[in-house]
Formats: C-alpha cells, sequence, structure tokens
C-alpha cells in the first residue's frame, strides 16, 4: 500500500502539521545509585555543544519529504526521516535511480548536479518538514531550502 498525503504549499502552513506522529523520543535516565530516575541525566558543555551541531547540521531532526511529481493530486506522497541528511540522500537517491532506469548502463550513472537541480525544479512540488524541538512543531520549508542542503551535501563527498 501507498500511504498519500494530501497539502498544499501554496498556502503558508501552520507550524504544527496534523496527523503526522511526532519523531520517536529518546528517553534519558538520570541515574541515582543504580535506580532511573526517568529524569534527564545533566549534560556538560561539551554534549551541549555537540547537540545543538548536530541540530544545525539537520542530525537528528525527524523530517517528512513531501513531493508532487506532476499536475496530478494523486502523484503526491511522502517520505518520512530520521534527520535532514538522511532526507537529502534519499532525494539524491530518487534521481539516481531513475537516471539508472533511463540509461542502459547498468548500476552505474554519471550525472552534473544541474541534472539533479533540474529534477528538483521539475518535480510539480517539493518541501520538507523538520521537527523542531524547542517549538514541539514541524518547520515547513521550501525548494530552495532543499537544493540548497543537496548541493551542501555534494560539494562534502566531493571533497
Amino acid at each position: 500500500t501507498v500511504s498519500v498525503l494530501y497539502w498544499s504549499s501554496e498556502k503558508k502552513m501552520p507550524p504544527k502539521f496534523g496527523g503526522v506522529p511526532a519523531p520517536r523520543s529518546q528517553q534519558q535516565r538520570g541515574n541515582t545509585n543504580g535506580r532511573s530516575t526517568g529524569a534527564p541525566a545533566p549534560r556538560s558543555q561539551q554534549q551541549q555543544q555537540q547537540q545543538q551541531q548536530q541540530q544545525n547540521n539537520g542530525q537528528g531532526r525527524h523530517t517528512i519529504v513531501l513531493i508532487q511529481q506532476s499536475h496530478d493530486p494523486t502523484s503526491r506522497t511522502y517520505t518520512d526521516h530520521d534527520s535532514v541528511n538522511d532526507a537529502i540522500s534519499s532525494l539524491i537517491g530518487v534521481f539516481e535511480a531513475r537516471q539508472i532506469a533511463k540509461s542502459n548502463s547498468g548500476r552505474e550513472v554519471a550525472y552534473t548536479t544541474d541534472q539533479l537541480l533540474g529534477f528538483l525544479d521539475a518535480l510539480h512540488d517539493l518541501s520538507m518538514m523538520c521537527f523542531d524541538k524547542q517549538l514541539k512543531a514541524y518547520v515547513p520549508y521550501d525548494r530552495k531550502f532543499i537544493k540548497n542542503k543537496i548541493y551542501l551535501s555534494l560539494s562534502k563527498q566531493s571533497r
């Protein structure tokens, strides 16, 4: 079965995205004499900086990618990922799979960044919803944000 989610990016999306479950929470437990208190363990400044850096890099933020491939409303679909980076890798993988299917060369395919970004532009609608732990809500991001993240991801890979 294919789950289809209907939305419109033409309108401003509310910060909360109804019907989508919040990301799986990771329970932190404090330790008092070997017993779990259920309270979060105190974090060092270094751990807090690492967590902030991970959030800035898109790690640990539940992400939903919304795609509409054509004008047909039934072409709307979504995928969910554990992080922004996973979502970006997935989008690149979708493009690569289509390129492989189009070519007769088998498993490998060569493409330019312009071809990948052109593929994203050819989609009727593309957006991303990322869970913000502080707001306790999903924050929408547009095609420009996604293209920028893909460009940064490919730049890192080429180094």
